[in-house]
């Protein structure tokens, strides 16, 4: 056997290189969009009565959900201002693997089911649902949520998403689940 036929040609060569920058040209453009849709999101108050923010690590796993709220807010707007927190993070913060934002793309057209993860508290209160290490919809009972602290609530949801974002990590994004 030849020296010649165990080295890869300059023409297989030319075309890995173009397909890796072809990739960090995405990945460079994906990047700028989701900083334009940070600040489109942070344009974006959310529920006047109802205060949330989610803080993500490094690497994307769900840190810290503050919330605070009026008295005569309604379950509906912590719930909107908590999704609304949760995708504010996502968008100003998460940094996907290029498998996941393929992966993405293919959800997005329909070649590909989105493969969620659904945690539920285990008294039924409270479910999370996530999308490749992403939290993506948080919903909770209107009893429990206008009869909890806010404090409670908030580390509640915490531990449910970090679970649902754990559960759902398809690319090895956090280490050691953190």
């Amino acid at each position: 056997m030849s020296d010649a036929g165990s080295q890869a040609s300059p023409d297989v060569l030319a075309e890995f290189e173009r397909i890796r920058a072809g990739g960090e040209d995405l990945a460079a453009r994906m990047r700028a969009a989701q900083q334009q849709l940070a600040a489109e999101f942070e344009q974006f108050t959310g529920p006047a009565k109802v205060r949330a923010a989610v803080t993500l690590r490094e690497d994307g796993l769900v840190e810290h959900l503050s919330l605070e709220r009026e008295r005569d807010a309604t379950a509906a707007e912590v719930r909107a201002a908590i999704n609304d927190a949760f995708a504010l993070a996502r968008a100003r913060d998460t940094a996907l693997p290029l498998e996941a934002v393929d992966a993405l793309l293919e959800v997005a057209s329909g070649s590909l089911s989105a493969p969620t993860e659904r945690v539920a508290d285990d008294l039924g209160r409270l479910a999370v649902t996530a999308l490749f290490g992403d939290v993506v919809q948080v919903e909770a009972d209107s009893r429990w949520l206008e009869s909890t602290p806010d404090g409670t609530v908030a580390a509640e949801i915490l531990r449910v998403a970090r679970e649902a974002a754990l559960a759902s990590d398809r690319y090895a994004r956090f280490e050691q689940g953190g």
